[in-house]
């Protein structure tokens, strides 16, 4: 494999909410057929790896790149995410490699530390502490649920709520070879398992889902490929937003989810 990987298996945690717990159908906006969130503030040329596979920010500490992949995710989806407001950010690898030290326990030039990341854990910690950046600036998120894996409507639904998704994937050699030769992601029978794997996914249309990772803000993924190989998925929700705006994104419960998140202590 030429790329990293690092996303530690999926972890069940039956207090996290879940999306559909939190809809209303009665004001559910209508699913379009196609939609795309992935911001074009940074040419395509411009995109990295993030540390993520083979790089030249830190050659002489990993030069075949980190398995990074979460810390990653978290960046591709707040540079997605920042395109909708005045608050612009652009993913460095210096911010992909201060959040991978400090919620990874990566200690540069020491590839025994570089042991990948727990997306939950990650996604907890993102919500209650924060996470830092190389600038010292700390991001915190309101609230996270999960997305029900067996239903591609209620993950897309989730993508035209919340914008960028997290997702978690088991990784068939056949992907990375599919997404080197830029090909669809699809399943192929028989395809060993490499590892897990985190992407963004913040576009769909009529025939794929469209993922982001290693230096691609898009590639196509068919539906088959992530009703087999995701394992957890994530709609973020900016919940200090809807407090200030005394709103929030038609179809969603708001004071249901954030008395929730307060009977948890969050």
């Amino acid at each position: 494999m030429i790329n990293k990987l690092g996303k530690h298996p999926a972890v069940y945690d039956p207090r996290t909410p879940k999306l559909k717990a939190f809809l209303l159908p009665s004001t559910l906006p209508t699913l379009p057929p196609a939609a795309d969130w992935v911001t074009d503030i940074v040419p395509d040329a411009d995109v990295t790896m993030l540390l993520n596979g083979p790089n030249t920010y830190a050659p002489a500490k990993a030069p075949d790149g980190l398995g990074c992949c979460v810390a990653a995710g978290f960046l591709n989806k707040r540079q997605n995410d920042s395109a909708a407001s005045s608050d612009i950010m652009i993913a460095t690898e210096a911010d992909c490699l201060a959040v991978y030290m400090a919620q990874g326990g990566y200690v540069p030039g020491d590839p025994n530390t570089d042991g990948g990341i727990e997306m939950l854990s990650f996604l907890k910690a993102w919500q209650t502490t924060g996470l830092k950046l190389s600038n010292g600036s700390v991001h915190k998120i309101g609230a996270f649920v999960t997305v029900n894996l067996a239903d591609p409507d209620e993950r897309r639904m989730a993508m035209h709520l919340s914008g960028t998704l997290m997702s978690g994937i088991q990784v068939p050699q056949s992907f990375e070879d599919q997404f080197s030769a830029g090909d669809p992601i699809t399943v192929v029978n028989g395809s060993p398992i490499e590892g897990g794997h985190c992407i963004v996914q913040a576009a769909f249309d009529a025939t794929y889902d469209y993922g982001g990772c290693w230096a691609k803000k898009r590639f196509p993924i068919d539906p088959t490929f992530l009703l087999t190989y995701l394992d957890e998925c994530y709609a973020i929700f900016d919940t200090e937003l809807w407090i200030a705006n005394n709103s929030c994104p038609a179809g969603i419960d708001g004071d249901k989810l954030l008395a929730y998140l307060k009977q948890l202590g969050n």
